[in-house]
């Protein structure tokens, strides 16, 4: 097998706990290693070598023993989760996998099942390898990002990135082989992914669950399990606070995290401090799927104090700004432009199909991010996205800070631009039932727009059931851009 320092199954006593499944109980490296070797022969078709292998997992014993096998094997995994049949058909058709687990495709391949942890998973085989481009030996994984889901677009990641970044991750949070953490987000999501990888990385552990983090059952099911901390994005903490989540009936919990966008400084503060009541604390981080998952990470003794960041490059990496319009020309501290990373945990380039796996390193361990930021005594603060900026009657906004200006808790609240060149769409649907909320907004996009110093009429507020969002929780634009433009209507106020 592949020696990687991703996992601890290596160094990690064979009686120390390593994974436990509310079907399966509470499994030891011992026992994870022998899965992983039992697992093996699932790669051996068709043919010898390096393998591309889509793997369609699922948040159990079955799913965690293939990603560990692939990988060891030195093979490159192309992981789904949820997608439905028809997107995992499109990769199947962009990169033709050698192997595919977990989902039988439509044509070109033999398809049965095997035995895989005790459970009967689809195969399929290719039927014909031949004139296939063959994987760079240094990629492992290819994850597909929040702005991909609907393309074949994905990262392409290599085992250092990999086991650098879990490695990272583990020391930034003080994960030690007494933590147990839980897969409360998919597992073909690279924040998702990352959690059980820093834990393995340090020979800590994972409660495998596909239960959702805002059901009772959930937290039922973590405290019985002994969960230490886990990460959310910030569509499972607003929830969580609309439902009067309360730290002092979780006192299992040492940490919380978040990561998967900008979560806004009110929820913040609350967390963290329902978490200091419990000595537990509360970490802000920051991070793209083109960095395997983590970038900056803020200490919990700094998350009130500092609320608004995103903390400093997590250890092994480096961070600084740049001017948007003159790349290469470093930003003095304090003033905004864009972020830029370097670490071993940058991706290698995108591929969009498989002759692009072919190449290796594109990006030598550097990563213009696209985000805007400032450093400030060496904290990093995001300002939005370089190109989330837009002219509203010959002034420059950034409509990821009027969307933070207008969050307010219990609403939802995304920002596009609008379908006029000088116009905004300020959009919202209400979390809980508030029968003022419009009257709200009303008053938010007058203070807003007077401090923008634009007419509050540039402003339209669109009234939505839902804010549409992707897999990984983010506000997915392009669909909600669908769903209010066309609209000519010409008030200041629509419903949908």
């Amino acid at each position: 097998m592949r020696s990687l320092s991703l996992t601890g199954l290596a160094g990690a006593p064979d009686s120390a706990p390593a994974v436990s499944t509310e079907a399966d109980g509470l499994l030891s490296y011992g026992e994870l290693a022998g899965l992983v070797r039992a697992a093996t022969p699932l790669f051996d078709e068709p043919g010898s070598g390096k393998k591309l292998v889509l793997l369609r997992l699922t948040r159990d014993l079955a799913g965690l023993t293939a990603y560990l096998a692939g990988l060891e094997l030195g093979h490159c995994l192309l992981l789904v989760e949820d997608a439905p049949a028809e997107t995992v058909e499109g990769l199947i058709a962009a990169y033709r996998p050698d192997l595919v687990l977990g989902h039988a495709p439509e044509s070109g391949y033999r398809t049965g099942t095997a035995s895989l942890a005790g459970r009967a998973v689809p195969v399929g085989v290719r039927d014909d390898v031949r004139g296939l481009a063959p994987v760079h030996p240094e990629t492992g994984l290819l994850l597909r990002t929040s702005g991909s889901l609907g393309t074949p677009k994905v990262v392409r990641l290599s085992y250092r990135a990999i086991a650098a970044n879990a490695t990272a991750i583990g020391a930034a949070l003080r994960l030690t082989p007494a933590d147990r953490g839980v897969t409360a987000l998919p597992v073909d999501y690279s924040f998702g992914l990352s959690m059980v990888n820093s834990h393995l990385a340090v020979g800590a552990s994972v409660e495998l669950s596909a239960r959702r983090p805002t059901a009772h059952a959930f937290w039922r099911r973590i405290a019985a399990a002994g969960v230490t901390e886990f990460g959310l994005v910030p569509t499972g903490y607003r929830l969580l606070r609309t439902q009067r989540w309360r730290a002092a009936d979780h006192a299992h919990l040492r940490l919380l995290y978040q990561a998967g966008g900008a979560l806004d400084p009110d929820t913040i503060r609350y967390f963290a401090g329902e978490l200091a009541g419990i000595g537990a604390g509360f970490a802000v981080m920051y991070g793209q799927t083109e960095a395997t998952a983590r970038i900056a990470c803020l200490d919990p003794s700094l998350t009130v104090a500092a609320c608004g960041s995103v903390g400093k490059a997590i250890p092994g990496g480096r961070l600084w700004t740049e001017d948007p319009e003159e790349p290469g020309r470093a930003m003095p501290e304090g003033a905004v432009g864009e972020v830029v990373y370097e670490g071993p945990n940058v991706m290698q380039g995108y591929a969009t199909g498989r002759a692009d796996l072919a190449d290796g390193d594109r990006c030598g361990g550097v990563l213009r991010t696209g985000d805007l930021g400032v450093l400030r005594d060496g904290l990093l603060y995001l300002h939005g996205r370089r190109d989330r900026t837009v002219k509203v009657l010959g002034r420059r906004i950034s409509l990821d800070e009027v969307e933070r200006a207008f969050a307010v808790p219990g609403i939802d609240v995304a920002v596009l631009q609008g379908a006029g060149a000088d116009a905004v769409d300020v959009c919202h649907a209400s979390v809980k039932c508030y029968a003022n909320a419009c009257d709200l907004l009303r008053e938010r996009r007058r203070d807003v727009a007077a401090a923008l110093c634009i007419p509050a009429a540039a402003m339209r507020l669109v009234c939505l059931e839902n804010i549409p969002r992707t897999g990984s929780g983010k506000v997915d634009y392009a669909r909600l851009a669908t769903r209010v433009t066309g609209e000519q209507s010409g008030t200041s106020e629509l419903t949908i």
